[in-house]
Order: structure tokens, then C-alpha cells, then sequence
């Protein structure tokens, strides 16, 4: 189905709040906490709720969102456009096709669902299946592999909180050079292979975070390699097909090694898989 967004649309600028920085309990976390920004404003009730309620409310939503864009699944795009209807009690129709119900009404709720889960990149990466389009059999994947609040605006010390899987792999990539094994360098032609021992990773998710192991690793690296292994499959995922691929002459998955060439080779799936 071609789906056309109408760009003129402006949502109306937000009041500002009356209730200080502090809202709902959530500080600004200064440290990487705002690293895609905040969109969620003072009044909107899924602030303090966790990830899998937000995903469990979009379930109870799906069929108001697909009614009102005249669609039979959603998109990032889709949730930009939701999230910014103005206020009811009915709304404008913002045609996503020219087949839309004109009995789809969104409440305020639904278009607080929308925005909080746009603030949340993980919620986001989560409840996209192939080609980037969210389902109901995508949104019932999700519900199991999200745990705690995202929101970034969350007082935590870990850095990477709202941080995507994609995004936990590039920093990894970042620091590959300095945790990698240089005995298991090898070139091929032009290309460098290097490589990085899962044992060194796992030495480095159980170091401290109380700042005394800081002579060898950084908080932030600690933290990178506890989310890592903490995100359900997703270390998994780096030493499987995703990053490997598949060997004529036999698979070089689950061996226990990280590759440089298979983490890009991972970032590019991903974005293929998440039709970016």
C-alpha cells in the first residue's frame, strides 16, 4: 500500500509546565540519559509506567490506530503521526490514505501511548518486525524482552538505558581496538581481522561499579558490556548467523569469538531486518 504523510501538519506547541523540572519522579540524568532527547510532556501518564505496559496498551490500541491512518499495521512514521493530533474530544482526520473510517477516534490516551513510545528507542526497536512494520505478532514478541522504564528521562546511573540494541553494537565497535585480543590479529590482503575473547567481555560485565576497577575499564564500558549481555539474545545474536553468516565450509558461529568484520556485517542486517 503507498502511504503518503501530510508534512504541513504542526502539532501545537506544548504550555509550559507549572510544576518544575522534577515531574513524575524523573530527573534529568545528565550523563548520555538524553541521548535521543525527551518528547514526553508533565501530563502524560505513561512517564512513570515500564516498557511492557506500554507495549501491552498498544496492543488494546491497535485496532483504533489502524482504523484512524486506514491501515492493517503500524510504523514509526505511523506513531509520529498519532502522537501529534491535537487534543479531542474528535480529532481531525490526518490521512495516512484516502481510505480512512470516519468513525476512528483517538482518545488522549492513545496519543500519550504514541509519544511515550516514541520516547523510548528500545520500546520502538522492539515492536518492529520485518521491514519495520509493527504487528500484532511483533508486539507479542516484544512483550517478553522488555524489562523496567526506558524513558529517558529515568535518574539511572546506567548510561545506556534507553539505548537500542543497534546502538549498544556501534559502541562496541567504538571500543573493539582496545578490549580485543592483539595475539588473534590476522590480516587478509587488505582486510584487518580482529577479534575479541566473549571471556574478556564477561571479566568486564562483573567488574565493579563502584569506580575500583577503573584502572582497567571505564564505568562506561562496564556498563556497555553488562547491558550487552543483559538484553535477551542479543550476545547471542553477535556470535550467531547475524554476524557470521554462513561458512561454505563450515560455520564459524558460537565460537566464542567476537569479530570486527561481523559486527558490521551484524549493523547491516539489522538495519536490512529493520528496513532502515
Amino acid at each position: 500500500m503507498n502511504e503518503t504523510v501530510n508534512l504541513q501538519y504542526r502539532p501545537p506547541l506544548p504550555m509550559p509546565s507549572l510544576y518544575g523540572a522534577d515531574v513524575n519522579n524523573a530527573n534529568r540524568h545528565i550523563d548520555y540519559q538524553n541521548h535521543y532527547g525527551s518528547m514526553s510532556d508533565a501530563g502524560n501518564p505513561y512517564v512513570s509506567s515500564d516498557d511492557n505496559k506500554l507495549v501491552e496498551d498498544l496492543k488494546l490500541s491497535f485496532n483504533t490506530f489502524t482504523k484512524f491512518l486506514g491501515t492493517d499495521h503500524l510504523t514509526h512514521e505511523h506513531l509520529k503521526v498519532i502522537s501529534q493530533q491535537p487534543a479531542p474530544p474528535r480529532l481531525e482526520s490526518q490521512k495516512i490514505s484516502k481510505e480512512i473510517s470516519s468513525e476512528a477516534v483517538l482518545a488522549e490516551r492513545d496519543i500519550k501511548l504514541a509519544k511515550e513510545i516514541l520516547n523510548r528507542p528500545r520500546v520502538g526497536e522492539a515492536i518492529r518486525g520485518k521491514g519495520g512494520e509493527i504487528t500484532r505478532g511483533s508486539l507479542e514478541t516484544a512483550g517478553g524482552t522488555l524489562i523496567g522504564n526506558t524513558n529517558p528521562n529515568t535518574n539511572s546511573a546506567d548510561p545506556f538505558i534507553s539505548y537500542t540494541n543497534r546502538d549498544l553494537v556501534k559502541e562496541l565497535v567504538g571500543i573493539f581496538d582496545r578490549v580485543r585480543d592483539p595475539s588473534e590479529d590476522r590480516n587478509w590482503f587488505e582486510e584487518k581481522h580482529r577479534y575479541i575473547d566473549v571471556k574478556t567481555l564477561d571479566e568486564m560485565r562483573k567488574a565493579p561499579v563502584d569506580g575500583s576497577a577503573s584502572d582497567k575499564f571505564s564505568l562506561r564500558e562496564i556498563y556497555l558490556v553488562k547491558n550487552i549481555f543483559d538484553r535477551p539474545g542479543l550476545l547471542q545474536s553477535l556470535d550467531d548467523y547475524k554476524a557470521n553468516g554462513y561458512a561454505v565450509t563450515g560455520s564459524l558461529n558460537h565460537d566464542n569469538w567476537l569479530k570486527n568484520y561481523s559486527l558490521e556485517r551484524w549493523l547491516k542486517n539489522d538495519r536490512a531486518e529493520k528496513g532502515d
